[in-house]
């Protein structure tokens, strides 16, 4: 399991900005599937400033966050039932990308 988490990056900038990285601020509770395999439960939110899930075990406070590695054969589900995956495409210079889908 712990080849799925990798350290979070730390984005540094001397830019002055509003409003937040992360599309929710709030955790949410996720299920963790790799290769349609349950793995764990985890508390997740997308920062999308780093474009990366982090993710904790717990909501407690000295517990930092990790990132999640982007595999295609990992999938989150959410509470509400919307599904989180990595998918891998080619740009029209054929070169081989990967972004986060919302399903």
């Amino acid at each position: 399991m712990h080849d799925l988490l990798d350290d979070k990056i730390t984005y540094k900038s001397n830019l002055k900005t509003i409003g937040s990285p992360y599309l929710k601020e709030k955790y949410q509770i996720a299920t963790l599937f790799y290769k349609e395999e349950l793995q764990e439960h985890f508390y997740i939110r997308h920062n999308i400033l780093n474009d990366e899930i982090e993710l904790k075990k717990s909501m407690l406070p000295n517990e930092q966050p990790k990132a999640l590695i982007r595999d295609p054969g990992i999938k989150l589900v959410l509470e509400d039932g919307k599904a989180i995956c990595f998918k891998k495409y080619r740009s029209k210079k054929a070169t081989l990308k990967g972004d986060l889908s919302i399903l």
